[in-house]
């Protein structure tokens, strides 16, 4: 076998192990980076969860304070119609007792 012949055959060994170690690296780095990517995905979507619970629980308490603002001036306004001695007045507090 001359030089020549040899040295091709040496580079040829040597590019499909360059290419087999290519090939090594990629299959180890495909977990990985899937990983990554699921783990990523995932805590994104958890944060977007608790903006949105977070959403929720300000839109809650903004009702609920607003709820009883409005029974306390609606049991105000009861409270002044009965003094006045009007029946409506009953009426509505007969509406607003649980049964």
């Amino acid at each position: 076998m001359t030089r020549t012949a040899r040295m091709g055959w040496i580079g040829a060994g040597m590019f499909l192990a360059g290419a087999g170690l290519t090939m090594a690296g990629v299959a180890l780095m495909a977990p990985v980076c899937v990983s990554f990517t699921k783990r990523s995905i995932e805590r994104a979507a958890e944060e977007g969860a608790n903006r949105v619970l977070s959403g929720f629980e300000t839109a809650s308490a903004a009702l609920g304070s607003t709820a009883g603002r409005m029974q306390r001036q609606f049991s105000d306004a009861i409270r002044t119609a009965r003094e006045s001695g009007s029946k409506v007045a009953d009426r509505a507090a007969d509406a607003l007792r649980p049964n």
